[in-house]
Order: C-alpha cells, then sequence, then structure tokens
C-alpha cells in the first residue's frame, strides 16, 4: 500500500515542500531532504513511511502526473487516486496518453523519463525490453539489507530482527542480502544495526562486491569507493583479513566510510582520499603492481538507480554520457598499473547504458590488448551466473525488470602474470 492512514492528508505540506525542494535544489538528494523534514517535525514512524512513500512516488511518477493535473496539489492527489485503482483516472490516463503519438514521447509520459533516456532505453534494449525496464525504473525498490557477515549469519540476523519486529524474506542472488518486508521500521535506530549486523545496501550492489572475488589475504583497492558500501561487503569476502583501501576525491565521504568500518568491525579497511582531479598519492602509487583487484566504480549517469533516486531522473542528458565515458575511461588508465601480475581489473557502474558499459568494457580491452577478459561464469558458474549475465555470461547485468535489483554493470580481466 502506497497510503495507510486516514489522516494522511496533514502530511500533505511537508510531502509537497520535499518535493519542491527535490525539483529546484541543484544537486539536492530527496534522502537528504526528508531527513531534515523529519528532524524538524515531530512524526511516528507511520507518519515517515507515508511522507517518504508519497515524495518519492511523485518524483518517480512526475511526467505521468502532469498529465494528469496542473498543480503539485492535484498531482498528489492523482497519486492517491492511481495507487488505489481509481477507475476514472486511470480512464484520463489512458486517454492522455493515447494521443501522444510518438512512442519515444508516450514511453517518456508513462515512464517517466526525459524523451532522451526514453529514446536510449528504446534503442539499446528494443521496444518491448526497452518499455519493461522504463516502466520498472518508475517502481519502489526493495528495501535491501547485507548481512554483515564479519559478526553474523544471514538466518542468525533474520532471527534477531524479527525479535526486534522487522520481518524479512531471504534476497533471491545474493546469499548475504534480506529484503524488508512492507511496513514502517526505523532500521537505523534497531540494536542490530548500532551493532553492526547490517548495512542497507541493494542487492545488485552486493553483486559487484562479490564479483571482484577477493584471494583470501589479498590486497584490494576500491577506486572511487564514495561511502564504502562496496569496500564493506569487500572486507566481508575477505573475513577481516588482508586489506581493503577505499579511495574518493571526497574525504568527507571517506570519513562516512571509516565510521561505518568500526561499526562493522571492519579491521583490514583504509581510507586515502585523492586529489580533485584524480591523481593518485604516493600512497597510491606505492601499490603498483601489487593489488590483487583493482576495483573501478566509476561515475556514472546512475540510470540503473533512478528508481531508488528518483530526483535524478531530470538532470543529465546525452551530452553527460559522453563526457562520462571520458572520465571513466581516464580512471581506469590511471590505476591500471596498480594490478598485480595474475590479478584483475573490475570495471562497474550503476548505469544500464552501452555507451558507459559495454562500449567503455571494448575500449579497454583494445588499450590493454595483452589483458584476458574474464567471464562472469568463470567466476560464479554458469548455473548461477547465466541469469544475471549478457546471453554470453561475461559481463554481469543485473536489471530491475529482470531481477528485482537496480541495474549495475561489471566487466573483468586478468593482467598478464
Amino acid at each position: 500500500m502506497l497510503f495507510s492512514r486516514s489522516s494522511v492528508p496533514a502530511l500533505d505540506p511537508i510531502i509537497l515542500d520535499v518535493v519542491r525542494a527535490a525539483k529546484t535544489t541543484a544537486h539536492a538528494h530527496a534522502s537528504t531532504l526528508l531527513a531534515e523534514a523529519f528532524r524538524a517535525n515531530r512524526l511516528t514512524p507511520s507518519d515517515r513511511r507515508d511522507i517518504s512513500r508519497a515524495v518519492y512516488s511523485m518524483l518517480r511518477r512526475h511526467r505521468t502526473l502532469a498529465l494528469l493535473a496542473n498543480t503539485d496539489l492535484a498531482r498528489l492527489t492523482a497519486l492517491r487516486a492511481l495507487a488505489a485503482n481509481d477507475p476514472a483516472t486511470l480512464a484520463q490516463l489512458a486517454t492522455s496518453l493515447s494521443r501522444i503519438t510518438s512512442p519515444i514521447d508516450r514511453l517518456a509520459a508513462s515512464a517517466s523519463l526525459p524523451p532522451w533516456l526514453a529514446d536510449q532505453l528504446l534503442t539499446a534494449y528494443g521496444p518491448n525490453e526497452g518499455a519493461s525496464l522504463a516502466h520498472a525504473l518508475s517502481e519502489a525498490p526493495p528495501t535491501t539489507l547485507r548481512t554483515n557477515t564479519l559478526k553474523i549469519t544471514r538466518e542468525a540476523l533474520a532471527t534477531r530482527l524479527s525479535r526486534e519486529g522487522i520481518p524479512t524474506r531471504p534476497g533471491l542472488h545474493s546469499p548475504s542480502a534480506l529484503h524488508v518486508e512492507d511496513g514502517a521500521y526505523d532500521l537505523y535506530s534497531t540494536p542490530s544495526f548500532r551493532d553492526g549486523y547490517f548495512e542497507v545496501q541493494d542487492e545488485g550492489s552486493q553483486l559487484l562486491a562479490e564479483v571482484v572475488a577477493p584471494p583470501p589475504g589479498s590486497t584490494v583497492i576500491d577506486v572511487c569507493a564514495g561511502e564504502g558500501g562496496k569496500t564493506l561487503a569487500i572486507a566481508c569476502l575477505l573475513a577481516n583479513r588482508g586489506r581493503v583501501i577505499s579511495t574518493d576525491i571526497h574525504p568527507a565521504k571517506l570519513e562516512v566510510t571509516k565510521k561505518r568500518a568500526r561499526r562493522a568491525g571492519a579491521t583490514n579497511v583504509r581510507t586515502i582520499p585523492l586529489e580533485p582531479d584524480g591523481s593518485l598519492p604516493g600512497a597510491v602509487t606505492a601499490l603498483t603492481g601489487k593489488c590483487a583487484r583493482v576495483f573501478v566504480d566509476a561515475p556514472c549517469s546512475g540510470t540503473g538507480s533512478l528508481r531508488r533516486n528518483p530526483e535524478a531522473r531530470e538532470r543529465g542528458d546525452l551530452a553527460d554520457i559522453e563526457r562520462l565515458s571520458r572520465i571513466q575511461l581516464a580512471i581506469v588508465e590511471r590505476v591500471a598499473p596498480l594490478v598485480a601480475p595474475g590479478g584483475r581489473l573490475v570495471y562497474s557502474t550503476c548505469s544500464i547504458l552501452p555507451q558507459e558499459n559495454e562500449a567503455i568494457a571494448r575500449a579497454i580491452g583494445e588499450a590493454h590488448p595483452d589483458w584476458q577478459p574474464m567471464r562472469v561464469v568463470e567466476i560464479w558458474g554458469k548455473e548461477r551466473a547465466m541469469p544475471l549475465c549478457d546471453p554470453t555470461g561475461t559481463y554481469l547485468m543485473p536489471r530491475p525488470h529482470r531481477h528485482g535489483t537496480d541495474g549495475f554493470f561489471a566487466a573483468i580481466w586478468r593482467r598478464a602474470r
């Protein structure tokens, strides 16, 4: 259910304020704006859930709602009507969509995507799968936890959370994933979170860390690590042995990584800030030829995570994709010398666009003809890998319309000995 309480309209001013701020504030994140609103208002967990769902739904479906109403308040009313499957509202929407003759514009309106992105999805995936993927990006994602296996098993965590009033079910693709069942829960105030037993992390993101497959006791460097979600997952895979070096150009994000690592009990994590231009400091260049795994979590369009970050739907264009593609290649070339002989480079994005994924993978292969491309099926085996990969089993490609995860990509090479 999108709305669960008869008093929901009393929350409308908060909902609309957050939506307007998300639309008009440059680089704003809905999650940050919601946190500010929650601090400023006395709200129950159910209030917070209803506000969050309404805000995210309005941002995910803003183009669709614009076909039904002209003001934000009227669009919120229309959203509630759609959630209730109101026949008149559904008929009005169907009529409005039928009047749009261009397939690209119709998909942009029905899936609430900018036309350039709707066009890209139709071109890359074909009319049927492209439409399915586009509409999946307008759906609410599951709340997924990654079990911190440094401290607890997934089964034990599920039991513990159940005792704390939070029902879960196992993920389908990652052995550490738990999906939280629908309800109003403050996960970050639970004893299990405070004790470091889990992190909130999409199941597809967990898969990226798993495909790194670090050897026991090895050195792994996570390039462009952000706040360290995948860094911590890799630390778990290493069972606190070896070392994981988390790098980013934003020192504040690395401070968050340190805090999360302390809570998780991940003692093998080290953070190293990079220069704003991405140049490598001496502490990183000292690792030249010594890293068993170089994991490039490249900056990208974020098109694979639009359902989770709907405020970003109208940001960016094809020119940004071209700019990011140049940056992605430059980062790979800068860190490629860090790979040890026989080690691996893993290139990943949270993009669903071929220009940032397969095209970059081809360019990397052309630049390093002595590197051996590795197929994901070589790492995970055919049974597990093939449902999550391209038809050849080479690239990891979880997608929201197929797997229920955010959209990700990973390609892997082994450096010659």
